[in-house]
């Protein structure tokens, strides 16, 4: 049987998609037949960087490498590789643009690509890491947990970015407060 959503769940995606429908360079056209959805380029290429700096944050932590263990570590150096080579992919059929049509054929499939290896990339950094939390240090676990959350809201943006609606399932839950979307590219090193 699926959890029902936690409410800080709803409350992250709430405040994500709130702060998409905000944006200038990111619009919906609705037509008569259609909606199309219109994306900031760089925006996308911002959250590839940010799942790339958390996995990147996470396993240069002395404390995490020695306790999750060479399987583990690999598992996760090969999810940060999936997000390199969907934002290769990405990047080879925008080439410059600066916005890009969201909405059927190669550049769509090329965009829910980069989407999938980033949410594989945050439940595997979340999974490998829950259970190891107690073993860690104060500042290690605060660390681990603040990139982590980070990362969830990047993925919760990207997801209300592209579905419109409010409506994502598996959302980690964390006791910290859900991210603005300029707080979360900060906290993992990303400027737009």
């Amino acid at each position: 049987m699926k959890k029902p959503h936690s409410r800080r769940a709803f409350l992250r995606l709430s405040c994500a998609s709130a702060a998409i429908l905000t944006l200038p360079d990111c619009s919906v056209i609705h037509g008569k037949n259609t909606t199309t959805l219109i994306l900031n380029v760089a925006k996308i290429r911002a959250y590839a960087q940010a799942g790339l700096n958390a996995a990147a944050t996470i396993l240069s932590l002395p404390l995490v490498a020695s306790t999750i263990g060479a399987g583990v570590a690999a598992t996760i150096t090969l999810s940060s590789e999936g997000v390199v080579s969907a934002l290769n992919a990405f990047e080879a059929e925008v080439g410059d643009q600066v916005t890009i049509v969201y909405d059927s054929g190669d550049l769509k499939s090329k965009v829910d690509a980069l989407l999938s290896a980033l949410e594989k990339l945050s439940h595997g950094l979340t999974k490998a890491l829950g259970s190891m939390s107690p073993s860690l240090d104060e500042k290690t676990r605060a660390t681990v947990a603040t990139a982590l959350n980070a990362l969830s809201t990047i993925v919760a943006i990207f997801q209300a970015l592209l579905s419109g609606a409010i409506a994502v399932g598996g959302a980690p839950r964390r006791r910290t407060r859900p991210m603005t979307e300029s707080e979360a590219l900060a906290t993992l090193g990303v400027t737009l």
